[in-house]
């Protein structure tokens, strides 16, 4: 029996050493497991607050982008209101009565240089330009053609020309007038 003996110590002895490195191993697993959940608990809070930031950004891009939109889309709706202002302003001067509208030629006259000009009317106009020419006293001469505009005239002499039409009149001053205007349209 002393062999079986043997047998049983070694078998016991080997169960024992088989349970210990069980037991180390069992604790190593858990070691790494807890490692493994840790690494991957870390990486999804990366990941998760990468996500995050790249969400904020494009949150902030979209909004960026829809106020420039708005900016756009106010811009053009000033400038349709100044556009229609200025046209409204041209037609006003377009349709003055003969009184009114010699009132005008004879100050874009009397704001002229005396010289050799000659006044060249606006269509339809003539004669309201002549009594207007020759009230303003500075002896200009109103010629027989025509100027196709609205109202308002051209001078022109030897060496100047000068456009007075009411529609290069308004777009020499739109750049001044579009400033009062959007204070007034839209302070």
């Amino acid at each position: 029996m002393a062999l079986e003996d043997i047998i049983k110590s070694i078998e016991k002895e080997n169960q024992a050493e088989i349970e210990k490195l069980q037991a180390k191993t069992t604790e190593k697993l858990q070691v790494l497991k807890s490692k493994a959940l840790a690494k991957k608990e870390t990486l999804e809070n990366s990941a998760t607050k990468e996500a995050e930031k790249e969400a904020k950004n494009q949150i902030m891009q979209a909004e960026y982008a829809l106020r420039m939109k708005e900016k756009n889309q106010l811009l053009k709706t000033r400038q349709a209101l100044l556009d229609k202002a200025f046209k409204q302003a041209l037609a006003k001067l377009a349709a003055l009565d003969d009184n009114s509208y010699q009132a005008v030629l004879e100050k874009l006259l009397g704001k002229m240089e005396e010289g050799n000009f000659e006044i060249v009317p606006v269509a339809g106009r003539e004669e309201a330009t002549k009594k207007s020419v020759s009230a303003s006293g500075k002896g200009f001469k109103v010629s027989d053609q025509t100027v196709k505009a609205s109202g308002g005239f051209r001078a022109i002499s030897e060496n100047v020309e000068m456009d007075n039409t009411f529609e290069a009149l308004l777009k020499d001053s739109r750049d001044d007038m579009e400033v009062k205007a959007s204070e007034i349209l839209f302070s």
